[in-house]
């Protein structure tokens, strides 16, 4: 098609030049009198004719289409969901056959072979190898088309050459306590030169000494109560363990502070809450351990904000982009004992001693025989342009192939990624897989599935966010929805699944179908997945999304609806941040085969419920997306904001009165459109299109173009990451940063102006949204 359209403008540029020089030329007119002259005195003939090339023409094209009917119907006989018809819904025999042809055995052999070595971004490992094997298995699985898209972009990396590490500095000058500037390998195959040291991507270098303090989570709230209690973090080096926060935010919120440095650790009652066995013999963090990851909160290229990193892409300079200022480093809990146990200061509050057998304290400085002394960091990185690479699979819808169901996950691992993200990219080839398979079968659907293997995810969203910025008129114009699926196990207990409310009743009746993997359960009588997800889950089967993955800027820029999946562990028993082995050496295929899913089973469920619910987007005649459920979100969501902010909107004379009218609205044009639904007329292809039309924009209909204040690039008006933490979510998040900022602010007159503007957006854009599911009038 791109070389196809220099050609149809040349035809009509020629064209409209040939008719200039009938106009201009006069002996040219000459032509055109003796030409009609010409036509008139043959004119019988010519009619004549005519009539007798059309008669032979509809003969022969009658005889056509019959006999491919005859054709069609002979060979539909043998397909497996045969020819679908414009008002039909596919063969929802499809389901079955999804579910029954997933094989753990598929999934474990992908998983062994991504996570045989280090695929950091940008690496040779996941650049060639992986891309390529991603490439070639779609490829052989018969997808209708497969393409690699690069993209180049900054990234940063460890500087190989010197060592990262920090250390006590005695009044002697002596550099005592040093941390280990790798992790200790625990098996053979932890034993390699590519495993990536240890580091916090887009951290500066740089080797600061001062006093230690230590600061909790880092909180805005901790940072607050470290300054009410006299301990200024100034000049200082703080040290925070991981957890509850994204870690950009906590370095965020240390530099605001006036820290020089940071070290993050993970804390024994985060990654090893009950003292149980540590990896090899179970499950939990041993004291080695770490956690690598990215101090960027944006997303995508930091050097192209807003817009694809291509060739013709205006760049940042690196001294322009939103990154840290302040040298960071991850350590073991190992390690940071040696630091907090010798710190001196007073004792830290309830809530903020973690699970070392020492006395926390808040410092600053050191007491005992390091009294005098500093924390030193030694912090080493290079910054580098680098190609990454997305790699994107079509199947063809056979009817409305103009409209995409996305489904995605990323590649890139900090070490070996068996749990992040490879579990989910397995589960995603196996899927494919077996797509491919009924595409061979004669099976094809409805609208177009679109595969998405994301690169340099960890750095910060940037394969996903780079080729959604470089299609975001195409995506706004024909996604459906997007599936992520980032992990597909970290446990076997429910499913954890996060997601825009347009998607919920299509997961619950996608879980319905699918075998419960636990047999314990099944003997309880609960036999489907969502059977044990409705038993751990009663109060909230679904979250709200916020950010952390690859559905960000799909949902939060483009208006994309989204949800993220994947099983999960018992969050009532262990009540930690994420599972222990998080971004660390020591999640290997190893770990996942001993502790995590052995036979796979749950990795089976996973890609069962993935391939449903895409069906059911993909081959329904009616878009499974539901109205009525966001007007029950976006009712609760105004019962629960009312509720917590009335007293303090009262003191300012703020009513919600109009807000409250906009989302009863909201519900009446909900429920309405669900009415009309059940009685459209599906033989009607225009009438079936502009109802699908209606519930796929909805979601766009909450993005506002100017974006959230301070954060032009998030804008969506009712769901978005919070400020202050990207991996939650923020429901109305321009109310809630608003009234944050007046509760954090010394005056807060400018966050209240700011309030009342966003309460206007916020009340004309669900206003906006109940008149995009109503009836057209004249």
């Amino acid at each position: 098609m791109e070389d196809a359209i220099p050609m149809v403008q040349a035809a009509a540029v020629h064209r409209m030049t040939n008719k200039r020089s009938y106009l201009d030329d006069d002996d040219s007119m000459d032509d055109i009198e003796l030409y009609d002259f010409r036509r008139r005195r043959h004119r019988g003939t010519v009619v004549w004719s005519k009539c007798r090339l059309i008669s032979v023409s509809f003969v022969v094209l009658l005889f056509g289409v019959i006999l491919g009917a005859i054709l069609g119907y002979e060979s539909s006989k043998k397909m497996v969901g045969g020819p679908q018809p414009w008002g039909g819904d596919g063969d929802t025999s499809i389901t079955q056959r999804i579910i029954d042809e997933v094989k753990p055995a598929e999934i474990d052999k992908h998983l062994r072979f991504l996570t045989a070595k280090p695929h950091l971004a940008g690496s040779a490992r996941d650049e060639q190898v992986l891309v390529n094997y991603v490439h070639d298995k779609w490829q052989d699985y018969g997808l209708d088309v497969v393409r690699k898209v690069p993209y180049t972009v900054l990234m940063s990396y460890p500087d190989n050459t010197t060592d990262s590490y920090v250390s006590i500095l005695t009044n002697a000058g002596e550099e005592v306590e040093k941390s280990s500037p790798h992790e200790k390998p625990i098996i053979p195959q932890q034993n390699d030169s590519d495993v990536t040291r240890p580091f916090n991507a887009y951290s500066p270098s740089g080797e600061p000494e001062g006093d230690l303090v230590y600061g909790n989570y880092g909180t805005v709230e901790d940072f607050e109560y470290l300054q009410k209690n006299n301990i200024d973090c100034s000049g200082k080096i703080v040290i925070l363990r991981y957890g509850l926060i994204f870690r950009g935010s906590k370095v965020e919120n240390a530099e605001a502070a006036g820290a020089i440095g940071v070290i993050l650790y993970s804390d024994p009652e985060d990654v090893d809450p009950f003292n149980l066995p540590a990896y090899p013999k179970g499950l939990w963090m041993p004291e080695t351990g770490l956690q690598r990851g990215t101090l960027f909160t944006g997303q995508g290229d930091a050097l192209t904000p807003g817009f694809p990193s291509t060739d013709t892409a205006y760049r940042l300079q690196q001294k322009d982009a939103k990154l840290p200022h302040i040298p960071t480093t991850p350590i073991s809990w190992g390690d940071a004992v040696k630091y907090l146990r010798n710190l001196g200061g007073p004792e830290a509050p309830e809530g903020w001693a973690g699970g070392l057998n020492i006395t926390y304290r808040l410092g600053p400085g050191f007491t005992g025989e390091y009294a005098n002394g500093k924390m030193k960091m030694h912090v080493h990185n290079v910054f580098e342009n680098r190609t990454i690479t997305n790699v994107i699979g079509y199947i063809n819808g056979s009817i409305e192939s103009d409209r995409y169901v996305l489904l995605g996950n990323h590649r890139d691992a900090w070490v070996f990624g068996a749990i992040d993200p490879n579990s989910g990219t397995a589960s995603l080839l196996e899927l494919t897989r077996v797509y491919g398979k009924l595409l061979q079968e004669g099976w094809r659907p409805r609208r177009t599935v679109v595969f998405c293997s994301w690169g340099a995810e960890e750095y910060g969203l940037i394969g996903s966010s780079e080729w959604t910025e470089d299609n975001i008129k195409t995506l706004g114009q024909r996604a459906v929805a997007y599936v992520n699926i980032d992990i597909a196990v970290q446990g076997q207990a429910t499913p954890l699944i996060k997601s825009t409310p347009p998607l919920y009743q299509a997961l619950y009746n996608a879980t319905k179908q699918v075998p419960n993997p636990n047999p314990e359960e099944v003997k309880q009588g609960r036999p489907t997945v969502y059977d044990t997800w409705k038993h751990m889950k009663p109060d909230g089967m679904i979250g709200s999304i916020g950010s952390g993955s690859d559905y960000t800027v799909l949902l939060d820029r483009v208006g994309v609806t989204s949800v993220d999946m994947r099983y999960d562990y018992d969050r009532k028993t262990y009540h930690i941040s994420t599972y222990a082995m998080y971004h660390s050496a020591y999640e290997t295929y190893d770990y996942v085969k001993k502790f995590i899913d052995p036979d796979f089973a749950y990795h089976r469920a996973v890609v069962q419920i993935w391939g449903e619910l895409a069906r059911n987007m993909a081959d329904s005649l009616l878009l499974p997306l539901g109205v009525e459920d966001y007007a029950d979100f976006l009712q609760k969501t105004f019962e629960g904001f009312e509720q917590a902010a009335k007293a303090k909107l009262d003191e300012k004379n703020i009513s919600l009165d109009g807000l409250k009218a906009a989302v009863q609205k909201f519900s009446l044009a909900a429920t309405h459109l669900e009415q009309q639904r059940h009685v459209v007329d599906r033989n009607n292809p225009f009438a079936v299109r502009k109802m699908n039309d209606k519930v796929m924009y909805l979601e766009r209909a909450f993005i506002e173009p100017e974006g959230l204040p301070g954060r032009p690039l998030a804008r969506h008006v009712v769901v978005a990451p919070s400020k202050h933490n990207i991996y939650a979510s923020s429901s109305f998040p321009g109310l809630q940063d608003a009234l944050f900022a007046v509760d954090h602010s010394e005056d807060p007159d400018p966050a209240w102006e700011t309030f009342k503007r966003q309460l206007s957006i916020l009340t004309f854009t669900i206003d906006a949204a109940a008149r995009t599911l109503q009836e057209d009038t004249a």
